[in-house]
């Protein structure tokens, strides 16, 4: 028998089929949304793993340093953590403890597993900058040079690895343009005798001359005694404040009276010894390789000079000139002879010489040491302020660092070494003429700098003194001392055992 449908109502199969045709369609929109929220969810899941490991790393490269700041040696020396990898060039070791991020507290692996996985793996390289990464002979006793540490830190888990990089060298760490680490006998107060006096005592001192005279300082000034200005010889304690009141220009700060205090500047200029902040008798010996040369006496280096000028010839590398007070007779003068030097100029006074003892570089005596261009100088415009250093060679044979020294018992000389560019181990070398000198003066006795003829004294480098530092200007409007620091010719000095250095980060890179 035929069956009618009421009218209004559709077969149950009707049904059905529209019912699963929704379905699909709801399916259908859903899959790609549950799809994309899983992905979703999943990406900001890796990003927070991402980032835990990322500052999992950057807490090893903070307990690497913590480390290499007490022992900078300590991945070579301890066998038991750190491996040697050929491959790699570099100590390595996995660190044994799971590290607390940010403050957070670490859970038991029962209660919180994923942390178990909070670990990181270090790799140390001693990178000598003429060689590449050390491999130490000896691990007890590690003895060979290093210029640089780098640190790669990296952590992984979760299918996810970050990684992590640190450069770090000793640097000179009284950052200026002057330094003077003598600490003062007598009270900082005490004025006794001249201004030059005075600054022997162990204090910076810039006298005026009865006027106020031509200085120019761009650069910290460091001194364990005073930092004084003398004008008509009364005694005026300069601080960044006042400081051009009385120059033609000054820009940094000043450290004055740090003898006694937790900040005192430590003595790197011992006149009793051969090896001061610079190891001299390492530089002799560069200079007998052919690195420069070495002259006994005032007359020997006299006759170079003649030379020098007669053939409008600089000399080059370490020039190496050898002090017998005995020979010489007191107060010696270089006199009517242009000094002119690509490199290092270095004065040996001999042992017992008194270190009141002084050789003058009379007022008509230029000295030029890695000269600079100073047509477009402004003095009073650290910018415009050009350096010659660290010196452009002629005969590359002369450079320190092409030179082997090492069967007498030194380092070698890098091209990435600063060497100074005076540099004297006791007495004085008194400056009168002209100057022109980019790099590092060292003196560990005393420095003085008086302008007599109305010349321009430019230094682009930094001044240490070992027992205080004098600048006497000229007439007003006649001459000028100028002083700037240059970060360049300090950062990486050729110093002895990292003296008065301190450990820093010099450089960072996230790598993975």
């Amino acid at each position: 028998m035929h069956r009618t449908t009421p009218q209004g109502q559709r077969p149950a199969g009707t049904a059905m089929i529209i019912a699963l045709v929704f379905a699909l369609l709801i399916a259908g929109i859903a899959i790609p949304t549950l799809t994309q929220a899983v992905k979703t969810q999943q990406a900001a899941s890796s990003g927070i793993i991402a980032t835990r490991l990322l500052l999992v790393a950057e807490s090893g490269l903070g307990y690497a340093y913590s480390e290499l700041e007490k022992d900078a040696l300590y991945a070579a020396k301890d066998q038991a953590a750190f491996t040697w990898n050929p491959g790699t060039r570099s100590y390595e070791w996995i660190s044994a403890q799971r590290i607390a991020i940010a403050g957070e507290p670490l859970d038991s692996a029962e209660t919180n597993p994923a942390q178990v996985g909070q670990t990181f793996h270090l790799a140390i390289q001693y990178i000598n900058n003429g060689s590449g990464p050390v491999e130490f002979a000896s691990r007890y006793s590690p003895s060979e040079r290093f210029d640089k540490i780098k640190v790669t830190a990296r952590a992984s888990g979760g299918g996810t690895t970050r990684e992590v990089v640190a450069w770090y060298a000793f640097r000179f760490g009284f950052r200026g343009a002057i330094v003077s680490d003598n600490v003062p006998d007598d009270s900082a107060s005490d004025f006794r005798g001249s201004p030059k006096s005075y600054a022997k005592q162990g204090h910076i001192v810039f006298d005026g001359k009865g006027t106020t005279g031509e200085h120019v300082v761009f650069g910290d000034l460091h001194s364990n005694g005073e930092v004084v200005y003398f004008e008509d010889k009364e005694k005026v304690p300069l601080t960044a404040t006042n400081a051009n009141d009385f120059f033609l220009s000054y820009n940094g700060v000043i450290h004055a009276n740090l003898g006694g205090s937790i900040k005192q500047i430590p003595d790197f200029t011992d006149t009793s010894s051969q090896r001061q902040l610079f190891d001299f008798d390492r530089f002799e010996a560069a200079a007998a390789r052919g690195a420069g040369a070495i002259y006994n006496g005032l007359d020997e280096f006299r006759a170079a000079l003649e030379m020098s000028r007669d053939t409008d010839q600089p000399l080059e590398g370490i020039i190496y000139v050898k002090v017998d007070p005995g020979v010489e007779g007191n107060s010696p003068k270089i006199k009517g002879l242009p000094i002119n030097v690509t490199g290092t100029l270095v004065f040996d006074f001999a042992d017992g010489t008194d270190i009141g003892y002084k050789v003058v570089l009379d007022k008509d005596v230029p000295v030029h040491i890695n000269a600079a261009d100073l047509t477009d100088v402004d003095f009073t415009d650290p910018f415009s302020y050009s350096s010659g250093y660290p010196g452009t060679y002629v005969d590359e044979s002369k450079q320190p660092f092409n030179v082997d020294i090492t069967d007498e018992g030194f380092d070698n000389f890098t091209r990435f070494d600063d060497l100074p560019a005076v540099m004297f181990n006791n007495g004085i070398v008194d400056l009168h003429g002209e100057l022109n000198i980019c790099g590092v003066v060292y003196g560990p006795a005393f420095i003085e700098i008086e302008n007599k003829g109305g010349n321009v004294m430019y230094i682009n480098g930094a001044l240490f003194g070992g027992g205080g530092v004098y600048m006497q200007a000229g007439k007003k409007g006649e001459g000028v001392i100028a002083i700037k620091h240059d970060a360049n010719t300090t950062d990486d000095l050729a110093l002895v055992n990292n003296i008065a250095t301190s450990f820093e980060r010099i450089g960072y890179s996230i790598t993975r």
